[in-house]
């Protein structure tokens, strides 16, 4: 992928001299409770670094299937990146496969602790979890490893990466390290702006010559995973799944199946009522002609208010036209209508939650999945995507 500004004056480090590949391929996933806290930029880095010292290549493997940021974050660096969308099933085999010609395999391991994470756990030698020194942050880590306990996994192939230490205004390391009572590997300076031209220009840091003190740490981080062969499980103890903190049963039939990533399998049989939206939806589309709308009459308050109400009067004659006299109730058909109306004009099934005061983060998983933080709970809600191509469009 090209990257989407020029360098900017800025040059990739001159390559090092590669050494032999020390001993068995090192499998490490990287973890974070808490999205936004540069888990891909950690772990693209880590791979591109360890790329340029190693005969054998090294792979990162993403397992969210919707965002693939980390062709964008390696650039040239030469590291296998694995486009496959991956499931509990697929996961292992692939990771064989990758084993027989890499020296390193990384994996992005998202940040919801499902039967595709903990599988990725399963198959590794190291967890690396990322943290920030704030306390929601570290309080969700020490959930995490509260949970990973229950699943069976030992804590001693468990580490901290903490992320834009000794910010400002942020909890000392040390604090974490006592609080978290498991070993915090390396401490990850902030430092936003040389990371954002990182990615703009296609060059990773840490062979990036203006990479600063970020670049440093990571470089060194690397380092300490090639010069440290007792930070390794070489086997991993049988994880229990029933305790996955998603009831397990759900969990482990969702990610078991192709379809709930929206390839590989056709559709399963929708409801009525989902049939009915998917109807109106489009021909409410094409009625006002939405894909053409201006976007400054979305951003204008009083011109959204009244596409809106006039959305919703057409969304009720099409009902009626599309044969939703099924819809007996009245507060049925009001659901009904918001929820379409959501659909074309904002966010779907996020809108209800973007205005609930007592949610504090969102977490989407796929179409079947949309998790909510409320007072520092986790939780899975009833809401849904009505289709893949309405959460990539979102």
């Amino acid at each position: 992928m090209r990257p989407l500004f020029g360098g900017g004056g800025a040059k990739p480090a001159e390559p090092t001299e590669k050494s032999s590949s020390p001993g068995p391929c090192r499998v490490v996933s990287i973890f974070s409770p808490k999205g936004g806290v540069g888990k891909t930029l950690i772990a693209a880095n880590l791979a591109a670094e360890l790329q340029t010292r190693l005969a054998n290549p090294t792979a990162l493997v993403e397992l969210d299937a919707i965002r693939r940021d980390a062709s964008m974050l390696l650039g040239s660096s030469g590291v296998v990146c694995v486009p496959d969308v991956l499931t509990s099933h697929s996961l292992p085999v692939k990771l064989d496969e990758l084993r027989s010609r890499c020296a390193f395999i990384f994996i992005d391991a998202g940040d919801i602790l499902n039967a595709l994470s903990v599988t990725a756990f399963e198959q590794s030698n190291l967890i690396l979890i990322i943290a920030t020194p704030d306390l929601v942050a570290v309080r969700h880590t020490k959930e995490t490893l509260e949970r990973l306990e229950a699943l069976k996994f030992p804590l001693r192939m468990v580490r901290i990466l903490l992320n834009r230490a000794e910010s400002q205004g942020h909890l000392r390391s040390r604090d974490v390290r006592d609080y978290l009572e498991v070993e915090v590997l390396a401490d990850i300076p902030s430092d936003g702006k040389r990371a954002g031209l990182s990615v703009n220009r296609g060059i990773p840091l840490v062979l990036d010559e203006d990479g600063g003190r970020i670049k440093e740490a990571l470089r060194r981080l690397a380092q300490t995973l090639l010069e440290k062969p007792d930070l390794y499980v070489e086997h991993c103890p049988t994880v229990d799944y029933t305790k996955l903190p998603v009831a397990p049963a759900e969990s482990l039939a969702v990610f078991a199946r192709p379809e709930a990533l929206g390839v590989g399998a056709s559709a399963p049989a929708r409801d009525p009522v989902t049939d009915l939206k998917h109807r109106v939806h489009a021909k409410l589309i094409e009625r006002f002609d939405l894909k053409r709308l201006d976007l400054k009459t979305l951003n204008d308050p009083q011109k959204a208010q009244s596409l809106r109400q006039r959305a919703e009067a057409v969304c009720l004659e099409l009902l009626a036209e599309e044969g939703g006299g099924f819809v007996e109730s009245r507060e049925q058909r009001q659901r009904l209508v918001k929820e379409i109306v959501d659909e074309a004009l904002g966010l779907g099934p996020l809108e209800e939650l973007l205005e609930d005061q007592t949610v504090s983060d969102i977490l989407v998983n796929g179409t079947e999945q949309i998790y909510v933080e409320r007072r520092g709970k986790l939780l899975l809600t009833d809401k849904r995507f009505s289709s893949n191509d309405q959460l990539l469009a979102i």
